[in-house]
């Protein structure tokens, strides 16, 4: 059972460059021309990273590797229309698992109004609960994501994949601060699901550009 929790240091990512997962929106804001397709076709592959890394510590390896399949497919430009059935059903049979539910109900509570209190946003905060919730909205922004990468509209200011976009406290900082105290008490294997559906990006707050 874990006694405490607090964050070490990280080593800093190479500066000049903005965080991969929230580069299409960050560079929408510094004022590149970026579609809306492009935002969540990254949105979509930052996603199933995610999923893909919270099955792999649930203890789930081929729906894991699935995710992680239909990840690197995304960023090297697979058509959507070609991948949508295989994304969905990944994604149906996640939601489906009752062992999946029970593994992770009641881990990592996070009601909203905290949440909003601790300035989460994005996932986290439209989870409005504990760690399955949390893995449950990943799973309705992906298939969302999936219809809408063909989108040749200019992207809107929005939500990057772990919430709103700020140079100040970067949205990652955000899910760190509020994670850190659910963790002590849990069991080590708790804690790391814990951690998983909360899914910080380092690369957020590590040195790197944010225009």
């Amino acid at each position: 059972m874990l006694q405490s929790a607090e964050e070490h240091p990280l080593k800093a990512a190479p500066t000049g460059r903005y965080p991969f997962w929230s580069e299409p929106w960050l560079r929408a804001a510094g004022g590149e021309a970026v579609t809306r397709g492009t935002a969540e076709r990254r949105r979509c592959a930052s996603h199933l990273d995610s999923v893909g890394r919270f099955l792999a510590v649930s203890g789930w390896p081929r729906p894991a590797a699935e995710a992680r399949r239909l990840r690197d497919l995304l960023l090297h430009g697979a058509a959507a229309g070609d991948l949508a059935p295989e994304v969905l059903r990944l994604t149906r049979r996640v939601a489906r698992s009752r062992t999946l539910r029970r593994l992770t109900r009641g881990l990592g509570e996070l009601p909203a109004g905290r949440a909003g209190e601790l300035g989460v946003t994005g996932p986290a905060l439209a989870a409005d609960g504990d760690a399955h919730a949390r893995l449950c909205v990943w799973l309705k922004e992906i298939e969302r994501s999936v219809h809408g990468m063909d989108d040749p509209r200019a992207v809107a200011e929005g939500d990057g994949p772990r919430g709103r976009l700020d140079a100040h406290r970067p949205p990652s900082r955000v899910l760190l601060d509020a994670l850190l105290p659910l963790l002590p008490g849990a069991e080590f294997a708790c804690a790391r699901l814990i951690l998983a559906s909360f899914d910080p990006d380092p690369d957020e707050f590590v040195g790197t550009r944010h225009g």
